[in-house]
C-alpha cells in the first residue's frame, strides 16, 4: 500500500510540474499579452504632445504640455495647455480613472466633463459619440512597444472604412492628444501626432525626434542635407531627392511606420530623383532611408502624410 502511495504521489509531482513548466513557458513566451493586462495610464507630470495641423492653405505647429492640478467639485484634474510661438494657454482639464481605463476632458473649469478615450473598448464597440461625427468603431484590439512595454492600441476606422486611426494607452490619438480623428469637413482640417515625449525623451515614434522641435516646420522641410522630400508634409504621394551621391545600381529606399515595420521598398534605384505612391497608408509620421548598392546610409529623414 505504501508503494502505491509513493508511486501515485510520484506522478502527481510529475503532472504538477509539467503543468508548471508549461504555464511559466506560456507566461513567458508571451510577453506582450501579459503587460496588455497592465494599464499604463497618461502622464500627469513633464510631459508634451508636439503635432502638426493644417486646416484650408494654412499649415502649422503646436504643442499640448501638462503643468499642474487642480481640484473641481472634489475632483482631481491636471492641467492640459496648448502652446505655439505666438501664444501658450491652458487648455483644457484632463481626469483620468486608471482603474477603468478612461480619460475625461473638460472644457468648462471641471463643471461638466465628457468621455475622450475608454480604453475598455472591444472590436465593433463605437467610440465616445461627442467626438465621434464620423462614428467610428472598433476594428481590432491591438499592441504596440512604447519604450520597454507594450501598451494597448485600438485600430479604429469609420463605417465605410475609409480611415483609420489608433488610440494608444497613455499617448492618446495617432491624430493627436485632443483632436477628433477624421474630422475633415468643409474646413479640411488635418492633424498629426508628430511625436510624444516624457520626462525630456521621445517615446513615440521611435525615431530621433525631439518635440520641442515640433514648432519648427524647418524640421521637415529639410530633414537632411543629402536627401530632399518635397512635398512634406503632403497627402501619400511626394518626391525624394538625392541632392548628395547619386544613388544607382542595387541602392534601395525603405519606408517604415511608426510601429517599425517595413511599408515601402524599392530595388534598383537609378535617377536621383523619384516619384513614392503610398495613398494606401495612414496618416502619420513615417522613416525613410535611403541606402547604396554597398550597404551605407546616403540619407535618412521623416515625413508626414495627412490627407
Amino acid at each position: 500500500m505504501k508503494k502505491i502511495e509513493q508511486l501515485l504521489f510520484s506522478k502527481m509531482k510529475g503532472s504538477l510540474l509539467s503543468f508548471l513548466f508549461i504555464f511559466n513557458f506560456s507566461f513567458l513566451a508571451n510577453p506582450c499579452d501579459a503587460q496588455l493586462n497592465i494599464y499604463h495610464p497618461f502622464p500627469h507630470t513633464n510631459a508634451r504632445w508636439g503635432q502638426w495641423c493644417a486646416q484650408s492653405a494654412i499649415r502649422y505647429y503646436y504643442q499640448y504640455s501638462v503643468n499642474g492640478d487642480t481640484t473641481v467639485n472634489s475632483k482631481n484634474y491636471f492641467k492640459v495647455y496648448r502652446s505655439a510661438p505666438s501664444y501658450d494657454s491652458l487648455c483644457c482639464l484632463l481626469r483620468e480613472d486608471s482603474a477603468n481605463e478612461i480619460m475625461y476632458e473638460s472644457r468648462d473649469g471641471g463643471h461638466t466633463e465628457d468621455t475622450l478615450y475608454d480604453f475598455n473598448l472591444n472590436v465593433n464597440d463605437t467610440l465616445p459619440q461627442w467626438k465621434n461625427y464620423w462614428k467610428e468603431y472598433v476594428k481590432k484590439v491591438d499592441s504596440i512597444l512604447i519604450g520597454k512595454s507594450y501598451r494597448k492600441m485600438l485600430v479604429v476606422t469609420d463605417i465605410d472604412s475609409s480611415q483609420r486611426d489608433s488610440l494608444i494607452e497613455g499617448i492618446g490619438s495617432s491624430h493627436g492628444l485632443l483632436e477628433e480623428p477624421f474630422i475633415w469637413g468643409t474646413s479640411e482640417f488635418r492633424s498629426v501626432l508628430i511625436c510624444f515625449e516624457e520626462n525630456d525623451t521621445t517615446v513615440y515614434p521611435y525615431l530621433n525626434y525631439n518635440c520641442s522641435t515640433a514648432l519648427a516646420a524647418s524640421d521637415f522641410e529639410e530633414p537632411s542635407k543629402a536627401i530632399s522630400v518635397f512635398p512634406n508634409p503632403n497627402a501619400g504621394v511626394f518626391t525624394i531627392e538625392a541632392k548628395g551621391e547619386k544613388p544607382e545600381g542595387k541602392s534601395s529606399i525603405e519606408i517604415y511606420n511608426v510601429l517599425g515595420e517595413k511599408v515601402y521598398l524599392q530595388f534598383n534605384i537609378q535617377n536621383p530623383t523619384f516619384k513614392i505612391d503610398l495613398l494606401n497608408q495612414p496618416n502619420g509620421v513615417y522613416l525613410y532611408r535611403i541606402i547604396s548598392q554597398n550597404g551605407d546610409l546616403i540619407g535618412e529623414g521623416k515625413l508626414i502624410i495627412a490627407k
